[in-house]
């Protein structure tokens, strides 16, 4: 019995020395990429940018100008609006007028190491880039933590919002207290912002994570958002989603909140759980609805079901 003991616990060892080795290993390199692997200069891209105040913001766009106004927000990914290809081109030739924003300093839109990327802030630039365009009434559809996005623009600037789709809501941020932890450690905090969030070799598993399985869909968006990830700035950017205290990154005033909103759930989404989808729908009197075969990144793993559902909220 006492060899057996021994010898498990020999195992459980050596387990943990292979592990750090590994995590050293990775985040040598991390360290060493960091820099070499951000060597593109925004605005060498083919892309729109609207300024909003002094801050460049890149935004997609679909359809007829004439169309019903459809915003589609953003979750925590460097890909940012890249996200919605699987459903804006359609939403747009149905006749609405898709207006699809990079929250910065996500997707394509300008990288400031000083950047505020709290949600009151995001409004802001939301907010500015919806006044340049005209677009007001909208139905804004949200993923993960653009919902609290979404739902402070309803809040603070109704007038540009008549409903909402929130799809796999995250209200107070999609970091865990341990990737804020390790993003903040000296010498390797950057190396691990790469490697994890910022197009290194586990940036891809992170958005696998997210999805029920493997698609043409997410190959197609991992690699096309693979170019904001070289912009130069991008790691240093990305800090200030480490920096903000989760339990005051949530939108505020709900309780003033008077319009339709519907949420959306993946019922194989591994990040927010039914239970959590059914809290903050109670919150907000709004009604959910489960899409199966689907993870967290709805839009991915089941576009078509996504359509109609975003489709059905509009005509209300």
């Amino acid at each position: 019995m006492v060899k057996l003991v021994r010898f498990l616990g020999n195992l459980v060892l050596l387990a943990v020395l292979c592990t750090l080795c590994v995590a050293v290993i990775l985040l040598a390199y991390g360290r060493a990429m960091v820099d070499p692997w951000q060597n593109t200069p925004l605005g060498s891209q083919e892309a729109t940018w609207i300024w909003v105040g002094e801050r460049p913001m890149h935004v997609r766009t679909w359809g007829s100008e004439t169309g019903k106004p459809l915003v589609l927000v953003h979750g925590f990914d460097l890909g940012g609006a890249q996200l919605w290809t699987p459903i804006g081109p359609a939403l747009g030739r149905a006749g609405y007028r898709v207006i699809a924003p990079d929250l910065p300093p996500l997707g394509l839109s300008a990288r400031e190491a000083a950047t505020d990327a709290t949600v009151l802030t995001q409004v802001d630039f939301v907010a500015g880039v919806l006044e340049q365009l005209g677009a007001q009434g909208a139905t804004v559809v949200a993923q993960g933590w653009g919902s609290a996005v979404a739902l402070q623009l309803a809040v603070q600037e109704p007038q540009f919002v008549r409903s909402l789709v929130l799809v796999g809501p995250q209200l107070n941020g999609e970091l865990t207290c341990y990737e804020r932890i390790a993003a903040r450690l000296p010498f390797v905090g950057d190396a691990f912002i790469w490697l994890t969030r910022g197009g290194g070799p586990l940036w891809r598993w992170v958005l696998r994570n997210q999805v029920a399985a493997p698609s043409a869909e997410l190959s197609d968006y991992a690699r096309s958002a693979r170019e904001a990830t070289h912009i130069q700035g991008t790691v240093a950017a990305l800090r200030a989603f480490y920096r903000i205290d989760p339990a005051a990154s949530g939108p505020v005033g709900l309780s003033t909140l008077d319009v339709p909103c519907l949420v959306v759930h993946g019922a194989l989404d591994r990040q927010v759980t039914r239970e959590d989808a059914e809290a903050v729908a109670e919150q907000l009197h709004a009604d959910v609805l489960t899409i199966k075969d689907a993870g967290h990144l709805v839009v991915l793993d089941q576009p078509q079901a996504l359509r109609e559902a975003i489709a059905e909220a509009v005509s209300r």
